[in-house]
């Protein structure tokens, strides 16, 4: 039985079971504000379009931090990337969208 195996049937005996460590990405030291790539953390501006650009600069840079700093932040559907980590400040709270169109539905 590999160790996997074994993992797995220790946590389904509720015993305790060893896993494979996991690595973490590499996530370079950028920092993509996106307040500067215009969004607006009034509750009420859609800022998906904003959020996209910030993503988008961070990846074209090779990858780093979208910082979205404190405010209330309504977006609709985020797509992240590699090398990129979402960082929500203090006093940042993500609002998404009830336009569940927005949302395409994956198909698996």
């Amino acid at each position: 039985m590999s160790r996997e195996e074994l993992a797995y049937k220790g946590a389904a005996n509720n015993d305790e079971a060893e896993f494979p460590a996991v690595m973490l990405p590499n996530i370079p030291g950028r920092i993509f504000d996106i307040a500067l790539h215009g969004a607006i953390g009034d509750g009420l501006t859609d800022n998906t379009d904003a959020i996209e650009r910030a993503i988008e600069a961070c990846s074209a840079a090779g990858g780093g931090r979208v910082l979205i700093p404190a405010g209330i932040w309504l977006t609709g559907p985020i797509v992240l990337r590699s090398k990129i980590e979402l960082h929500a400040a203090a006093g940042a709270l993500i609002s998404f969208s009830r336009q569940f169109e927005s949302y395409p539905l994956a198909v698996s």
